[in-house]
């Protein structure tokens, strides 16, 4: 669709009617639409988990999700990743590496017993929330930092993972040795 532009020319026709310049101008091409992943349906929460044990978990978490038929509450679990080149035996190789090791995002309803359901998973250590019983949900800021959507023809920025707060409770609770959940603020 293109925007019509009309100017006067100061002539005018036998008739008296003014004789106008139209300028066609065409739409510049439209951007990609891009769908936040905050803008799903649900509300993203962290959960820790065991060293090393995000895919046993997300592993678990399906089953469950299919045997309890809670696919309406549990939309989605995403494990952080992106992709690091190394060199190997002098070859150039590219390889996924975890971006939190040992943390998942999961998209569910934010309801008490989805939270019991997904924290009794065997694995998951607890959510990232000051309360146990009650995780803090993650922002859309934190959420778009995380996950961000491929565009093609659109070169890719660098994440920024996540703001450092967020682990700021759970390292803390560490150098104590209590076996705390990770706060968010």
């Amino acid at each position: 669709m293109s925007d019509l532009e009309t100017t006067a020319t100061g002539e005018h026709t036998a008739d008296g009617d003014e004789i106008l310049d139209v300028t066609i101008i065409e739409d510049a091409p439209e951007e990609p639409v891009v769908e936040s992943a905050f803008d799903r349906s649900g509300r993203w929460y962290i959960v820790h988990t065991f060293a090393g044990h995000e895919q046993k978990v997300i592993g678990a978490l399906n089953n469950i999700i299919k045997s309890r038929e809670l696919s309406e509450s549990i939309y989605e679990i995403y494990l952080p990743e992106e992709d690091v080149t190394e060199f190997k035996s002098g070859k150039k190789v590219t390889v996924s590496k975890r971006m939190f090791p040992s943390y998942l995002l999961i998209r569910c309803e934010p309801d008490p017993e989805i939270f019991y359901v997904i924290g009794s998973t065997p694995g998951v250590t607890g959510f990232v929330g000051a309360e146990k019983t009650r995780p803090t949900a993650l922002t859309r800021r934190e959420v778009d930092n995380i996950i961000r959507p491929h565009v093609e023809g659109a070169e890719q920025e660098k994440r920024g993972g996540l703001p450092p707060r967020i682990f700021r409770h759970h390292r803390q609770h560490q150098e104590k040795g209590d076996d705390l959940v990770p706060d968010h603020g």
